[in-house]
């Protein structure tokens, strides 16, 4: 007789040990992003400090528009705890998006956003709080 090997509580057991932490493109520094002056700061000295952007758009006007894009999901200490991330625990999200524009490779606008969520989990606690993130992290 041969055993039956089910593989839904090995997919669940994987989701589980890797939904822990989610990363999407690089972390911005602030202090570079601060060094950012209008009509003064070339993109390639952007380039230099904060690298390629993830995204570049030609905008009908011609101008260009450069996006940088970070967002990361981590769980608190409850969270990764079998059966109490059920009714505690929690997610930090940090979110940075940085857009540019460009005019003849010369920065003329930019706006950046850098925010932190903490959202308590669980069964009977799911809510939020967005929070600005110090420069300094």
């Amino acid at each position: 007789m041969r055993a039956k090997f089910d593989l839904y509580p090995c997919i669940v057991a994987t989701a589980i040990f890797l939904g822990g932490c989610a990363t999407m493109g690089n972390k911005l520094d602030s202090d570079a992003v601060h060094r950012i002056q209008k009509g003064v700061t070339t993109r390639a000295q952007v380039e230099a400090m904060l690298g390629p952007p993830g995204m570049m758009s030609l905008l009908p006007d011609g101008r260009r528009q450069g996006m940088y894009i970070f967002s990361q999901t981590k769980g608190d200490a409850l969270f990764y705890t079998p059966y109490v991330n059920y009714f505690a625990g929690g997610t930090i999200n940090r979110k940075q998006t940085l857009q540019v524009v460009y005019k003849d490779d010369v920065v003329q606008d930019y706006e950046f956003s850098d925010t932190t969520e903490h959202t308590s989990g669980g069964l009977f606690n799911a809510h939020g709080q967005a929070v600005p993130t110090p420069a300094d992290k």
